[in-house]
């Protein structure tokens, strides 16, 4: 009876002192649910704010320990763009794996998007639709300055100076160029060229930098830095966009009342705390403020040209589905992103979208017409063939077969 009460008191005691355990087989409590960890825990690394954390691609159906402070639970993720706080910070974004959406514990207030676009954050006070940048900069809407036309005629004098024959025409164009109308200090210049592939080479001697097509295809931007910064505008001759930004100057030139409803327009805009946060699309709240007033005076102008853009705004992105929606016998799914092999255009006649296409340049060398279609309503055979007549330039400029 004496050594059963002896055992039965060592084991007692036994039961209520802590030993160590063998971490694969010990269970602990994530979320308040009882879960067998399997895997031992991955090292934390410290963020710092400017870098971006390193994500093992070797598998999509990666495990990997989430460190935040608040959330402690093991997530399946898949590659995407989120927008994730970091030390205060909430709109640093990050290559990261987004979430997996059979994971219940996931944030609640994370939006997860199907497209390519950015994932943000729901603010119930902002649209969701625009995306907060961090830089501290204020558009600067300036009193016109007389040596803006000044510094233009040095600046084409040493253009045209390195590109001698290779140069058309040269024209100085947007707000500068209006004389008594405010503007950023920014000089816009417009090149007229026999081949926009011939130019590159010069111009960068001359410390021009290429940026890139933005929004209008065929059209190389550059900028360079100096008293004034510059916008250079290449475009071939023949090009709409030429006479688009001709008769825009010169009808704000000849109409001061329209002038000063531009300027008006502008200094509101610019005033706007949000005005350099852009939309999902790509474009600032100030120039998608722009966008009616711009529309006013080339309508006021007549102007006719055929232009074709990359779809950057939601007016356009609206369109353009509507034409693809009705062209395109599969399921549609709305398309709100140009991606990585895949251009969406529309065609302009003046300030009205008669036409949409949808390129692909997924094999290398190949331009792919995806989709080519009219607006039933305004479009036409004309237009048709110019958009297709658009194409095949395009092809042949950037060394690549249509198929």
């Amino acid at each position: 009876m004496k050594n059963f009460s002896f055992y039965a008191l060592l084991v007692l005691l036994m039961s209520n002192c802590n030993f160590s355990k063998n971490p694969k087989s010990m269970k602990r409590k994530l979320d308040g649910n009882p879960t067998t960890v399997n895997n031992p825990p991955l090292k934390k690394r410290r963020l710092n704010n400017d870098a971006t954390p390193e994500i093992d691609d070797s598998s999509s159906s990666s495990n990997l320990d989430n460190q935040s402070n608040d959330v402690n639970t093991q997530k399946k993720i898949k590659q995407n763009y989120l927008t994730y706080p970091i030390e205060n910070d909430t709109n640093k974004i990050f290559k990261l794996n987004s979430i997996s959406s059979n994971n219940n514990r996931s944030n609640p207030n994370l939006v997860i998007k199907s497209d390519i676009s950015p994932c943000t954050q729901k603010d119930d006070t902002k649209s969701e639709n625009i995306k907060e940048t961090n830089s501290p900069k204020k558009i600067e809407i300036l009193k016109y300055d007389p040596e803006w036309p000044n510094f233009y005629e040095k600046e084409a004098n040493l253009i045209k100076e390195i590109l001698k024959n290779k140069l058309i025409d040269i024209h100085h164009i947007g707000s500068t160029s209006v004389p008594n109308l405010a503007a950023k200090p920014i000089i816009d210049i417009l090149l007229v060229v026999k081949n926009i592939n011939n130019v590159k080479e010069d111009l960068q001697k001359i410390d021009y930098k290429y940026k890139g097509e933005y929004n209008i295809s065929l059209r190389p931007f550059y900028s360079k830095k100096g008293k004034f910064k510059i916008y250079l505008h290449v475009h071939e001759q023949g090009s709409a966009e030429i006479n688009l930004n001709l008769e825009f100057r010169n009808y704000l030139r000849h109409n001061n009342s329209m002038c000063t409803e531009y300027e008006e327009i502008k200094k509101n805009a610019a005033s706007d705390e949000d005005s350099t946060n852009k939309t999902n699309t790509g474009i600032t709240l100030y120039n998608l403020k722009k966008n009616a007033i711009i529309n006013k005076i080339l309508k006021a102008a007549n102007f006719k040209g055929l232009c074709p853009r990359y779809c950057t705004q939601e007016a356009e992105w609206e369109t353009y589905n509507k034409i693809r929606k009705l062209k395109m016998n599969e399921r549609f799914i709305q398309i709100t992103k140009n991606g990585e092999f895949d251009k969406h255009l529309v065609l302009y006649e003046g300030t009205e979208i008669v036409a949409a296409s949808n390129l692909n340049f997924s094999i290398p060398k190949k331009l792919k017409i995806v989709f080519i279609e009219i607006d039933k309503e305004k479009g036409s055979e004309d237009h048709l063939n110019f958009l297709k007549s658009f194409m095949k330039k395009y092809a042949l400029r950037n060394d690549m077969e249509m198929i």
